[in-house]
């Protein structure tokens, strides 16, 4: 097929990706903290290059449908069932962070604009290049492996400040992106991932703090709870999807 790419040495194009992505994030954070920019778009310096490099190849190579850039007009309606739950977990973020708060529309433009470059090449690298390097291998193994790498880049936090509360968040980041890489693999579109990723870090960069310990905790295992039930449920739509195709397949 036309857009069917194959890669050699798959594992260590990965372990390239995530160490180029960790590399251009920390020289931003680094900028940053040497410069003391106080832009709300500063935290997210090092992933300007990547989105400009990104958007380079995909438009240079005419990959952008082979990474799963496909029109969202593509979807059919139980592939829209799927994404379902996520406005769903969005609505339980904005209750949790008690709203958003928003001091300026200045403030506002440059914060999405930096949190959109980084759900772009989030996006674009954990659930569009590396699930599609991974695929000849099989698509839970893309699934898993993708999400680890995914996971692994938000435990370099731990390391700058380790605590419990961030390792749950690497918790959080695994289960989330587990959730995305499953919706990319079974409707083959990343264009609600980017959509996603990025309403959910504004909610979350926008949403007033919540000071009280014990309910932090009791909205973070809910979200983790919720997670875990939409992997299982994704994973039961999948077998069944799976064995449909099969059963068509023998009937012919």
């Amino acid at each position: 097929m036309k857009n069917e790419l194959t890669f050699k040495r798959p594992y260590l194009i990965l372990i390239g990706l995530e160490i180029i992505t960790l590399l251009f994030v920390s020289i931003g954070a680094a900028i940053t903290e040497i410069t003391k920019i106080s832009n709300p778009i500063a935290p997210f310096m090092g992933f300007i290059p990547l989105a400009l490099l990104l958007i380079l190849y995909f438009t240079i190579k005419k990959q952008w449908r082979t990474f799963y850039f496909h029109s969202l007009r593509d979807l059919r309606i139980q592939e829209w069932v799927l994404y379902a739950p996520l406005l769903f977990f969005l609505i339980l973020l904005v209750v949790f962070n008690n709203g958003i708060s928003v001091p300026s529309s200045s403030y506002l433009l440059f914060l999405s604009m930096g949190i959109i470059m980084n759900a772009f090449v989030e996006e674009s690298v954990f659930r569009g290049l590396m699930i599609k390097i991974l695929l000849p291998k099989g698509e839970i193994k893309a699934i898993i492996v993708s999400s680890l790498f995914f996971g692994f880049g938000h435990l370099a936090q731990a390391f700058q400040n380790p605590s419990f509360s961030v390792f749950i968040q690497v918790f959080y980041a695994l289960l989330v992106g587990l959730v995305l890489a499953l919706l990319v693999v079974q409707t083959r579109s990343i264009i609600i991932p980017i959509i996603f990723h990025f309403l959910h870090n504004f909610l979350q960069y926008t949403g007033q703090n919540v000071s009280d310990v014990a309910t932090i905790r009791m909205n973070d295992l809910i979200l983790i709870a919720i997670l875990i039930m939409y992997i299982i449920a994704l994973l039961i739509f999948r077998k069944k999807n799976i064995g449909s195709h099969s059963s068509v397949t023998l009937d012919r």
